[in-house]
């Protein structure tokens, strides 16, 4: 449970009298983000409560074992923060206080109990979100971008720290007189490296962006480059137009999808930098940023002009709807592409059981298949299956499936191949639809062919080697789903 708001202003008054507690402008698992008006340079209180967890509010010794965890991660985040001060490319801590709340009969701290709350007082910047809503972003600026996050990396891995968790919402800009500057933030998971020289590391951070070594836990020999897989995963995803990396792929950068917005040049390096072997990626952040300062590009020209479809799709990823649904819902007022069909996603999501919700999807639906969108084919496909309106489902799935949606695919494969949803098996033609969806980098389908099939593909075999350990299959289905939408 974490600290309400009256708590915590008493909290801050006995901080610093002079503060003033504004409203809430972010919200997490583990902390809170509030405006401190009145304050220049404008500032931001995070409030971090080792109670965060609902069932950690006990003594008892699981309950006080969690919370010294937590304690210890918010201690580490503090710590690693202030040694990074001096680095401009790093959000800057100016102040922090912990207080512990249980005390003894004589008024002393208890803090085995582990009971406290951390009042961090940092600079006020922008989300890199609201950065592009308001700017958009050229090539010359996304270039920027990655060579300043590249220094934070480098500074990071010359103090042994490994962030773990780079990605959009991390990344914040500081608007100077002359020009901006990016800035990293939120070392809330970062491990300190410095005294192991090969260990294995948690699997933590957010799973669309982190590195495969991460993702399934393969042994770490000293090497910061997980933290430039996920660099590289943040600028993919921007510029693809909300698509990720795909792991499973074989040696070199020819199975990943083109980026063909961008130049060739910031195309090969983003490629480079998300290798799924760690030793054929960029080894230090500094090698990343000599590549990038060579291709500076003259032009402004404008490479991202729709946050509102990526802001959406990373809000899914982390199951705000209500942040998903409207920033779909702006971008389709806006006529932003791809923002309609996320949209009916987003809601279809969220009220599958809201009948006149449901009708007007089913209405939404109907226009983009019509106008030729196999994903919203798809998604009609599975609202005609939860009616057991098994003859629709099935055209509609087989419709999808042959105007290339992978999900269609994959779906309409497994069907065939078992003789499911009065559909005549057929096994080998099942096959060669799953083999499609798999080739195309569809998760499921992946594991599906291991699990049934005998796979002749070297190049499926070597992603079926690399990408099938330590699955979970709910969060990866979630990934795979969000990423061909």
């Amino acid at each position: 449970m974490k600290i309400c708001r009256k708590e915590l202003q008493q909290l801050l008054k006995e901080y610093d009298s002079s503060l003033v507690l504004g409203k809430r402008i972010g919200k997490g698992t583990t902390a809170d983000v509030y405006e401190l008006p009145g304050t220049y340079p404008m500032q931001v209180l995070k409030v971090m409560d080792t109670r965060c967890i609902s069932r950690v509010d006990r003594n008892d010794p699981i309950c006080i074992s969690e919370r010294t965890k937590m304690r210890s991660y918010f201690q580490n985040e503090i710590r690693s923060m202030k040694e990074l001060s001096n680095c401009k490319y790093i959000v800057p801590i100016i102040d922090s206080y912990e207080y512990i709340l249980d005390k003894d009969n004589n008024g002393q701290p208890m803090s085995e109990l582990s009971r406290s709350v951390f009042l961090v007082k940092m600079r006020r910047l922008i989300p890199l979100d609201d950065y592009i809503k308001k700017y958009g972003m050229t090539e010359k600026l996304v270039v920027q971008m990655a060579m300043d996050i590249c220094h934070a990396l480098q500074e990071c891995e010359n103090h042994g720290i490994l962030h773990r968790d780079v990605k959009p919402s991390n990344i914040f800009v500081y608007r100077g007189k002359r020009k901006v500057r990016f800035v990293l933030g939120d070392f809330g998971i970062c491990r300190r490296m410095d005294k192991f020289k090969e260990s294995i590391l948690t699997r933590c951070g957010t799973p669309a962006f982190i590195a495969p070594e991460i993702e399934l836990k393969k042994s770490f020999f000293g090497c910061f480059n997980a933290d430039i897989f996920s660099l590289g995963s943040t600028l993919y995803y921007m510029l693809s137009g909300g698509n990720f990396p795909n792991y499973f792929f074989d040696q070199g950068i020819n199975k990943l999808a083109r980026i063909p917005s961008i130049s060739t040049d910031l195309e090969r390096i983003i490629l480079k930098s998300v290798q799924f072997y760690p030793q054929n990626r960029y080894l230090h952040a500094d090698d990343m940023y000599k590549d990038l300062a060579n291709i500076v590009p003259d032009n402004d020209k404008e490479i991202i002009d729709n946050p509102y479809f990526l802001g959406s799709k990373q809000a899914l990823l982390q199951g705000d709807y209500e942040k998903a649904i409207n920033l779909a819902n702006t971008g389709s007022a806006k006529n932003a592409p791809g923002c309609r069909r996320l949209l009916i996603y987003c809601l279809y999501s969220k009220y599958h059981n809201n009948p006149e919700i449901v009708k007007n999807i089913k209405q939404a639906l109907d226009i983009l298949i019509y106008e030729g969108d196999p994903i919203a084919q798809y998604i009609r496909a599975t609202l005609h299956n939860r009616e057991n309106e098994l003859k629709d489902y099935v055209y509609n799935l087989k419709e999808s499936a042959e105007e290339g949606c992978s999900i269609s695919k994959y779906v309409y494969g497994r069907h065939l191949f078992f003789g499911e949803k009065g559909i005549s098996q057929d096994r080998q033609l099942g096959k060669s639809y799953i083999i499609q969806a798999a080739e195309e980098g569809y998760f499921p389908a992946l594991r599906f062919l291991n699990k049934y099939c005998v796979i002749e593909s070297k190049h499926l075999k070597a992603m079926l080697q690399d990408g099938l350990k330590d699955y979970n299959s709910t969060q990866k289905e979630k990934e795979a789903i969000l990423k061909f939408l």
